[in-house]
């Protein structure tokens, strides 16, 4: 995202009597900062089966059973925002598998395990997915 188009990069409200107008604010830049707060936010869900994360999620606190592994599934990356991240952690005491619903990958592999108490940040980086 590109600074406000500012001589300084910041808002100013402007002054009519000298002349002076206000920072004007873009569809562009509007746009920008919707995505990154629908990026960076979403729902909180926590679960212990098999589920798929859509755009509205955010936080993903997985509770797979004890001697069980769950798969938990990005959703079709197409699908969500530029900016999406999640936020995922294994508070169970099984093992949870987390993988994308249309074959992207995840640093490069096809599933990403998380034992219990592990935890990542998942970003899209323009063609798969990469933990933070």
């Amino acid at each position: 995202m590109e600074l406000i188009a500012s001589i300084d990069g910041l808002f100013h409200e402007g002054n009519p009597s000298a002349g002076q107008k206000g920072t004007k604010v873009t569809a562009a830049w509007l746009n920008a900062i919707q995505e990154i707060a629908i990026g960076l936010g979403g729902d909180i869900l926590t679960s212990d089966v098999e589920i798929t994360l859509s755009n509205a999620h955010g936080v993903l606190f997985v509770n797979p059973a004890e001697g069980t592994s769950v798969t938990y599934h990005l959703p079709v990356y197409g699908s969500v925002v530029d900016l999406k991240r999640y936020k995922i952690k294994n508070i169970g005491q099984g093992g949870a598998l987390i993988d994308a619903a249309d074959g992207k990958t995840i640093d490069g592999d096809s599933v990403l395990q998380l034992l219990p108490g592990d935890r990542c940040d998942l970003a899209k980086d323009g063609t798969n997915w990469q933990t933070i």
